[in-house]
């Protein structure tokens, strides 16, 4: 018997709603044991979860700074490559208030990623190397490079 995807999911769709409420009383006779057997597998696995949740947030993380860095996992401004030093900038320096909007704190937190995502990563975002981050938060700032000769003059002054 060959497999039909749109018949298959049309008997889907017939019977969604029967099978949730079916879901739904079955889980409500049946919570306790449910909730243990949830726990059980935790406490049993509880390394086996933790590297997956690492993974996954690595590969969230991953696609957003690939995604942010033009299609390349770089630094955008002066293409430095080690993921260990690359972050998602907010382009018109609001990240503070958009973390304290999302999180009600200013932290550093995965959950970015996970946003970027759902909303098919919205412009407004870049990939930089936290030494772009740097030298453009002290542009800013209104702080200019010196020179050679300027930083030897004011060590001498």
């Amino acid at each position: 018997m060959e497999y039909n995807k749109e018949k298959q999911h049309q008997i889907y769709l017939r019977r969604k709603d029967k099978q949730a409420a079916w879901r739904k009383v079955y889980y409500q006779d049946n919570k306790d044991k449910l909730l243990a057997d949830s726990r059980r597998w935790y406490q049993e696995n509880k390394e086996k979860r933790a590297s997956y949740v690492k993974r996954h947030r690595l590969k969230r993380r991953l696609e957003a700074l690939i995604h942010y860095g033009n299609g390349k996992l770089a630094c955008i401004r002066c293409g430095f490559t080690d993921e260990r030093a690359l972050s998602i900038d907010h382009i018109n320096n609001d990240g503070a208030e958009h973390r304290r909007q999302m999180y009600g704190d200013k932290l550093p937190d995965p959950r970015l990623y996970m946003w970027l995502r759902a909303r098919s990563y919205p412009e407004g975002f870049q990939t930089l190397c936290m030494n772009c981050q740097f030298i453009k938060e002290r542009e800013r700032q209104g702080v200019t490079h010196l020179t050679g000769q300027e930083v030897y003059d004011i060590i001498t002054d």
